[in-house]
């Protein structure tokens, strides 16, 4: 099965610029470090005015394999400590058959 990592946490909405360009910096490290892997980051839109959701998101054709995923949360936690709220949450997703 092909796992895909989902990863979710809050920052204030003052700081959610500076994070989101830090956060996608990263991403795109990430990403030149894993040729494969493919990166998102998203903001939700209905959430609490006082504090935003930022969810980052990672595949690969090959899915995530064990190093990759603790890669992904490990740099993850490092690049995010600055601006997160809380903690980061990282959840993993299994593709369905077609």
């Amino acid at each position: 099965m092909q796992r895909a990592l989902f990863v979710y946490w809050h920052v204030e909405p003052g700081r959610l610029d500076e994070a989101t360009a830090v956060t996608q910096t990263w991403q795109q490290a990430l990403c030149r470090q894993h040729p494969t892997l493919q990166a998102s980051l998203y903001r939700r839109t209905d959430a609490d005015p006082g504090r935003r959701t930022l969810m980052e998101s990672y595949s690969a054709p090959g899915g995530i394999d064990e190093a990759l995923m603790h890669t992904i949360s490990a740099q993850g936690e490092a690049a995010t400590a600055a601006w997160r709220q809380g903690a980061r949450h990282v959840e993993v997703f299994e593709a369905l058959p077609q």
